[in-house]
C-alpha cells in the first residue's frame, strides 16, 4: 500500500495534479506507442511532434505530482479558510491548525512591536501572564518572549495577555489532535500569536493591501510532541 501524505493540500490541486500526471504519462508511452505503430514523432493530423504539453501552470492550485514522486515533503506551508458568518479564519500548518474569531479587534496585535521599558521606563501595557512555574527571572528558554530579559534583540516582541489570545484564537497540535478537541492557546499563545498575524496579514491580501504574505514564524512551524 502507498505511504500516506501529511502535505498540505487544497481541493483545487487536483486538476493541476491530474494534468501532470496525464502528461507524465503520455511522454512515458510515447515511445513505445511509437515503436509499436512504427511512427517517428508525426502527428495524427500531419504536423511535426508530439502534441503540445496540458498547460499546468494555467490552472489554479498547485500540483502535488513531486510530494507523489517523493521529491519533496510538500508544495506549501501554510492553507487558509475562512467563514463570514461568523467571520472566523483557520490557519493551518504542519504543526497546527489556528481558528482566529476575525469579528473582534485585531488591529492590536498588528502593531509594531513594543519595546520594554523604552519611554517612560514602564514595562510593555500588554504582557504575558507567566505560569506560576515560571517568572520573569526564570531560566526558562521562554523567558525573554514572555516578560524576562530581552537579551540582544532592540525590538522584542509585545507581550500579550493569555486571557485575551484565547478568547481570539483556538490552537490544536496537528496532526496529533485529529477532531480538534484539545485547544492548547494558552499554553503556546507563541503560536497563537503568530497565527493571529498570518491571519491579519492573509486579509490584508485579499485586500490588495499586502502583495505577499510574511513568511511564517517558527513557533508555527516547530513540532510538538
Amino acid at each position: 500500500a502507498a505511504d500516506r501524505s501529511h502535505a498540505l493540500c487544497y481541493v483545487h490541486d487536483l486538476a493541476p495534479t491530474l494534468m501532470e500526471a496525464m502528461a507524465d504519462s503520455a511522454a512515458a508511452s510515447a515511445p513505445m506507442m511509437a515503436e509499436s505503430t512504427g511512427t517517428s514523432g508525426k502527428s495524427s493530423t500531419g504536423g511535426e511532434g508530439d502534441a503540445p504539453p496540458l498547460p499546468v501552470h494555467d490552472a489554479d492550485g498547485r500540483s502535488l505530482m513531486p510530494v507523489i514522486r517523493g521529491e519533496m515533503e510538500g508544495v506549501r506551508d501554510r492553507l487558509f479558510c475562512y467563514c463570514d458568518d461568523p467571520a472566523a479564519m483557520g490557519i493551518r500548518t504542519s504543526s497546527w491548525f489556528a481558528l482566529v474569531d476575525m469579528s473582534l479587534e485585531l488591529q492590536p496585535f498588528d502593531e509594531p512591536p513594543i519595546q520594554a521599558g523604552s519611554g517612560s521606563g514602564e514595562p510593555p501595557e500588554r504582557r504575558l501572564a507567566l505560569p506560576a512555574s515560571e517568572s520573569p527571572n526564570s531560566e526558562s528558554p521562554n523567558a525573554a518572549v514572555w516578560g524576562g530579559d530581552s537579551g540582544n534583540d532592540p525590538h522584542p516582541d509585545p507581550l500579550w495577555d493569555v486571557a485575551t489570545v484565547r478568547r481570539i484564537v483556538e490552537l490544536y497540535v496537528k496532526p496529533d489532535d485529529r477532531w480538534e478537541m484539545n485547544d492548547v492557546a494558552d499554553r503556546c499563545p507563541e503560536a497563537a500569536v503568530a497565527a493571529i498575524r498570518q491571519a491579519l496579514a492573509f486579509r490584508g491580501l485579499m485586500k490588495g493591501e499586502l502583495s505577499a504574505l510574511p513568511p511564517l514564524d517558527s513557533s508555527l512551524t516547530e513540532r510538538r510532541s
